[in-house]
C-alpha cells in the first residue's frame, strides 16, 4: 500500500469500460452529456495513479482530470488529447501553479510547461464533448497560473 490521495477524471464511458477501468474508481460515476462523457473518482488513488494514468495514455483516448496532493508529492492536473499527456502542478483548488525564482519572476520553463498543458486540455476538452479539436496554437494568458514561492 503505498501513498494515497483523492483523484478525479473526466472521459468517455466506452473508454472506462474498454479498458476495465472501474476496478481503479469508486462506483461514483457521473454522466455529463449525451456523448456519454462521464466524471470517475476515486478517495484512495495509489499515488495519483501516475502508472495507471501513463498506461491509460498508451491506449490513446482522451481524458483530463485532477488529483489531491499526498503526503509525498504535490496535486496535478492532468491531459490527455489521445496522443500527447502533459501533466502540471496544482493548487488545492486545481489551479495550475508556477514556481517563482529568487530574483521574483517565474519560471519560463514551468510557464510553457503550463501552457502546453492548457493546450492538450482544451483539445481533450473539445474531444469530450464532440467538438472538434483546435489546432495547436500558443496560449499566452498567465492569469489561470499561482504562483508559488
Amino acid at each position: 500500500m503505498g501513498d494515497r490521495c483523492y483523484l478525479q477524471m473526466t472521459l468517455r464511458k466506452l473508454d472506462y469500460d474498454k479498458h476495465g477501468m472501474n476496478e481503479f474508481f469508486d462506483q461514483h460515476i457521473e454522466p455529463l452529456n449525451e456523448k456519454g462523457v462521464i466524471t470517475v473518482d476515486e478517495a484512495e488513488a495509489n499515488w495519483g495513479y501516475v502508472n495507471e494514468l501513463e498506461e491509460w495514455v498508451a491506449h490513446g483516448f482522451p481524458f483530463q482530470g485532477w488529483h489531491a496532493p499526498g503526503s509525498e508529492y504535490r496535486g496535478h492536473l492532468f491531459a490527455c488529447d489521445g496522443r500527447e499527456y502533459a501533466a502540471v502542478e496544482c493548487s488545492d483548488h486545481a489551479i495550475p501553479v508556477v514556481g517563482v525564482r529568487t530574483d521574483g519572476n517565474v519560471d519560463p520553463d514551468e510557464m510553457k510547461e503550463i501552457r502546453r498543458f492548457q493546450e492538450i486540455d482544451a483539445r481533450a476538452h473539445a474531444m469530450l464533448e464532440g467538438r472538434r479539436a483546435r489546432p495547436r496554437r500558443s496560449v499566452h494568458n498567465h492569469d489561470n497560473a499561482q504562483r508559488r514561492g
